[in-house]
C-alpha cells in the first residue's frame, strides 16, 4: 500500500487520566486507499475533556463511515468541515444537558490523506507537522493566544509572562460556530506527517522531532520513541502522535493552503 500509519496515546508522569483520542481509519481496498487521521485533546478537567475528545472523534468516525474512499478523496475539506460541525454540536449539547461536563471543549487536528492529496482540519493548538526531504515544517496554525501575540510581533518576555499565554482562541465546544483553517498539499515519495497533540510538541523542538523520524524506521518505533521522549522531558501532559508515511511517488512540488 503507498501509505503506512500509526497512532498511539501515553497518559504522561503527572496525570492520572488522559483527556487525549485518536483516530487511525483507512477507507477502500489497495491500493486506491484514503486515510482519514485525527487527534483531538480534551479541556475542561479530566471529566469534560475525555468526554470532549472522544465525542469530536466519533463524530469525525460517523461521518467517514458513511462515506466511501472515493468521495472521501474528492470532497476531503467538505468532509472534515462537515466533522467539525458535527462534532461541535455534539460537544455543546452534551454539555448542556450536565451541569458537570459545562465547559468542556476539545481541540482536533485530522488529515485525509490519499495519494491524490493530502488535506488538513484544525482548531486549537494540536499540530500536524510535514516531514520531507530531511526538512521539518509546521502545516497547521496553532489557535492560541501565544502564537497570535507571536504573529503581532509581542517581545517573548511579555508573551511568556502573561497569564493568557496558553489560553486557546479557537476550539470545539465554545461558540455555536466554528472556524476550521484547511490545508491542501500533494504527497511526495517519503513525506512523513505527523499529528500530535500539545503534550508531546509542547516539550520536543522541531529539530528533536525531526531527529526521531528517521525514514528507516518503522512508525510504531518512531511513534512510541517520540512519546518516550515527551515523558522524558517532564510528561506533564497527556500525549498523543499519529504518523503517516507515503512510501509511492508524489505528483507535485508545491504546498498551499485553502481557506477555511
Amino acid at each position: 500500500m503507498p501509505f503506512t500509519a500509526f497512532g498511539h496515546s501515553d497518559t504522561g508522569r503527572q496525570r492520572t487520566s488522559n483527556e487525549d483520542h485518536f483516530i487511525c481509519l483507512a477507507l477502500g481496498e489497495a491500493p486506491e486507499v484514503t486515510h482519514v487521521v485525527a487527534v483531538a485533546d480534551g479541556m475542561g478537567g479530566h471529566a469534560g475533556g475525555q468526554v470532549a475528545s472522544e465525542l469530536a472523534i466519533m463524530a469525525l468516525e460517523s461521518e467517514v463511515n458513511g462515506t466511501d474512499a472515493q468521495a472521501a478523496k474528492l470532497g476531503a475539506g467538505a468532509l472534515l468541515r462537515k466533522a467539525f460541525r458535527s462534532a461541535n454540536r455534539d460537544i455543546l449539547k452534551t454539555a448542556a444537558a450536565d451541569q458537570g461536563l459545562t465547559d468542556m471543549g476539545t481541540t482536533m487536528v485530522a488529515a485525509v490523506v490519499s495519494e491524490a492529496g493530502v488535506t488538513l482540519g484544525n482548531l486549537g493548538d494540536s499540530r500536524a507537522y510535514l516531514v520531507r526531504r530531511g526538512i521539518i515544517g509546521q502545516i497547521s496554525v496553532d489557535h492560541s493566544w501565544k502564537e497570535e501575540a507571536r504573529r503581532h510581533d509581542l517581545p517573548i518576555d511579555e508573551i511568556t509572562m502573561s497569564p493568557f499565554r496558553e489560553t486557546i482562541t479557537r476550539s470545539l465546544g465554545v461558540d455555536d460556530a466554528v472556524d476550521v483553517d484547511i490545508f491542501d498539499f500533494e504527497p511526495h515519495a517519503g513525506d512523513q506527517i505527523l499529528l500530535c497533540s500539545d503534550g508531546l510538541h509542547d516539550l520536543l523542538s522541531d529539530p528533536e522531532i525531526l531527529a526521531a523520524m528517521a525514514p528507516d524506521q518503522p512508525l510504531e518505533r518512531i511513534g512510541r520513541h517520540l512519546i518516550d521522549l515527551a515523558n522524558e522531558a517532564g510528561g506533564h501532559d497527556n500525549s498523543t502522535c499519529v504518523l503517516i508515511r507515503y512510501v509511492g511517488p508524489g505528483p507535485g512540488d508545491s504546498t498551499k493552503a485553502a481557506g477555511a
